[in-house]
């Protein structure tokens, strides 16, 4: 195991676990509780951020609770609305409150740009610590890709092992100079074996 990051919002929770070939992800909620693992390889190395807009959730909140709170007044002072309507009422929109203020509004990370998706609560336990966990992630991800398409076969044809250096290259798992360092280690070996 190399990393752990778990994040509980409410009632849903999400622990991502990262090994050296795969993340285990955990997630549960009231409704259902999910445990898989991805490969690591089927990962992609982009961030995407999604959050809902929070305003109107909010001023939804706060109409909420003024509507009970002015009602309790307007009993208190005129007597005009019933002692009845004003229970209803009150249960009613502070019911609705309290609905407002539990349901999650999205605000999630995405990492992207693979066969599979990983999705991590953006600032739960902090940003900085979900995005340091996501950098492991993608240098794990690439470490393994580099490694499984590096690897050296005397038997493997060089215009294949090209090939794949050039693909390493093109996806920016390798700098030139490390598709240059490799190719020259492609001819050391060739002469050695």
């Amino acid at each position: 195991m190399i990393a752990v990051l778990e994040q509980k919002r409410g009632f849903n929770y999400r622990k991502h676990t990262l090994f050296s070939d795969k993340v285990v992800v955990e997630t549960k909620s009231t409704r259902k509780i999910d445990k898989y693992e991805i490969k690591i390889e089927k990962l992609g190395f982009q961030t995407q951020y999604q959050a809902d807009n929070t305003l109107p959730g909010k001023i939804f909140f706060a109409v909420c609770m003024v509507i009970p709170v002015a009602l309790i007044i307007s009993e208190l002072l005129l007597h005009n609305v019933g002692t009845r309507n004003l229970l209803i009422n009150c249960v009613c929109w502070f019911g609705l409150a309290l609905f407002s203020f539990l349901k999650q509004h999205q605000d999630d990370i995405f990492l992207v740009g693979g066969d599979k998706n990983l999705i991590f609560y953006r600032n739960i336990p902090s940003e900085q610590k979900v995005l340091d966990f996501i950098e492991l992630v993608i240098k794990a991800t690439k470490d393994n890709i580099k490694n499984k398409y590096l690897s050296f076969d005397p038997n493997t044809p060089d215009e294949e092992y090209l090939a794949r250096l050039n693909w390493l290259k093109e996806t920016e798992m390798i700098t030139e100079e490390e598709f240059e360092n490799y190719k020259i280690d492609l001819e050391i070996k060739r002469l050695l074996s």
